[in-house]
This record gives C-alpha cells, structure tokens and sequence, in this order.
C-alpha cells in the first residue's frame, strides 16, 4: 500500500520550548498532522498489524536531511491507526525521489519473509 501525504516539518520543528511550560507541539507541526491526517482519511488505508517495513520517498528538491522526516511519519500512521505503535517497524528506508509529496510505502513483514 502507498499513502502519499504532505511532507513533514523537519523533526527540528515537531516542537517548541515554552519559558515556564516545558515543550509543546508546534503550529507548524499541529497543521501538518491536521493536513496528513485529512490525506490518510480521503485514501482510506488498510491497516497494518503487528511488524511492518516503511519506505518513505520525499521530493528531490527536499532541503535538509531526509532522516529527520521518519519520526513525523511513524507517528501519524500510528495516530490514524494505520499500523500498531512504530516500536513494530522492522526496518525504515528513505530516500529522495521524483515525486512531489511524501509518498510512504507500507508493507506487513510478514507479507516480505514469505515472498
């Protein structure tokens, strides 16, 4: 299965730190997640349990290092439940592409080891 969803913050920018409250989530992160969230609903998923492999494509034209755009990733696919906690993730591959948003490849390990 591929979702292809707007391309996180940088992890850099998930969160900021309040004098006298501690760290929050950011707006920019906050609108991302509402944004991502709407993009898993529209392409309805099915949902992945137990271990799976992420392959994630971000646009060539991507500033800054692709590996700081997984965590946002995990998170939002284990928010709108399409896989179990990301402590199930066998194995995360990024890498730049000739696409235009993040485009997230989801596969069940077990769908792999068999094949």
């Amino acid at each position: 299965m591929t979702l292809r969803l707007p391309v996180p913050p940088s992890v850099n920018s998930l969160y900021a730190n309040v004098p006298g409250v501690g760290r929050i989530t950011s707006r920019r992160y906050k609108q991302w997640q509402k944004e991502a969230g709407w993009q898993i609903l529209i392409q309805k998923p099915p949902r992945i349990i137990g271990p799976y492999l992420l392959t994630i494509t971000l646009p060539r034209s991507l500033r800054g290092d692709v590996t700081n755009r997984i965590k946002a990733a995990e998170d939002i696919l284990v928010k709108h439940r399409v896989t179990d906690d990301d402590r199930f993730a066998e194995g995360v591959t990024i890498k730049r592409g000739d696409v235009t948003e993040m485009e997230i490849e989801i596969e069940a390990a077990s769908a792999r080891k068999t094949a």
